[in-house]
């Protein structure tokens, strides 16, 4: 399987970041990828996002504070293609490159291990329901270091897609956006306003309508979004198990029975079961 640098990626990374924190430009607007409870409910800091709704209970429980450092969430949805040559992933007409050293996790099945040629083929196998985080460079390329299962009874059109990137087109008169092999409606998306134009860097939500075509249900620019504009919702509830992400810096909360993914910094506090 071919693999993309990991030094090459390390400064990539490591230059995206620098140049985040030090502006704290749009860049830093998103959602990102906390964790995972053991139910299979994802973990999100919200706080840098417009999205107000989450159109299925039990996806997403908000982290309890901003954590920086968490990877983005880069797309919710349903495995297309996996090219073993290239390490490339489409997922919802999404196309991210896998790194080096991206981990699979799954907290429902005690899994939190490095992808390798054998658990890929089930994980990644089209039609799978996955969240895809990492890190995001701007044209359309996008680097996965986490792959986190979710619900494998979701079906296309029965489970909502998120999808952060650049629109690649927008036709203001049909009301049509394409991004990646997906085109999206927005004609019914709850959102208050002009429709985005062809460049804008978005994040929305959406159902699958038939292969290659979603409708959205809402949507927000990530161009116009302040960090820390928005406080991240209170979450943290007792008996989650979750999981930190790498760089997470989750705490565990009494009972909360949290496990932090190697190098998380995950703290324990009384009764957490670290």
């Amino acid at each position: 399987m071919k693999i993309i640098n990991s030094i090459a990626a390390t400064l990539a990374l490591s230059a995206s970041w620098a140049l985040a924190n030090a502006d704290a430009t749009a860049d830093m607007a998103g959602i990102r990828v906390v964790g995972q409870t053991i139910d299979g409910t994802l973990v999100l800091d919200d706080s840098v996002s417009s999205l107000s709704t989450w159109a299925s209970p039990g996806l997403t429980m908000p982290a309890s504070e901003t954590v920086e450092s968490a990877p983005t969430l880069l797309v919710i949805g349903h495995v297309e293609s996996w090219d073993p040559k290239t390490s490339v992933l489409t997922v919802s007409g999404q196309r991210v490159t896998i790194a080096e050293e991206a981990s699979i996790i799954d907290v429902p099945r005690d899994i939190d291990a490095p992808l390798t040629a054998t658990n890929l083929i089930w994980y990644l196998q089209e039609g799978r329901y996955i969240a895809v985080a990492g890190d995001s460079f701007g044209g359309g390329e996008s680097l996965a270091t986490h792959v986190i299962r979710l619900d494998n009874e979701a079906k296309p059109g029965t489970a909502p897609l998120y999808v952060r990137g650049a629109l690649d087109l927008v036709d203001d008169i049909s009301g049509m956006a394409y991004m990646g092999s997906m085109a999206l409606d927005l004609n019914s998306a709850a959102t208050i306003g002009d429709f985005p134009v062809t460049g804008n860097v978005v994040e929305l939500l959406a159902y699958q309508a038939n292969a290659g075509n979603a409708i959205v249900s809402e949507y927000s620019s990530l161009e116009s979004v302040g960090v820390g504009s928005r406080r991240a919702k209170v979450a943290g509830i007792s008996g989650s198990g979750v999981r930190g992400i790498s760089g997470s810096g989750v705490r565990g909360i009494s009972g909360s029975g949290v496990r932090g993914i190697s190098g998380s910094g995950v703290r324990g506090i009384s009764g957490s079961g670290v």
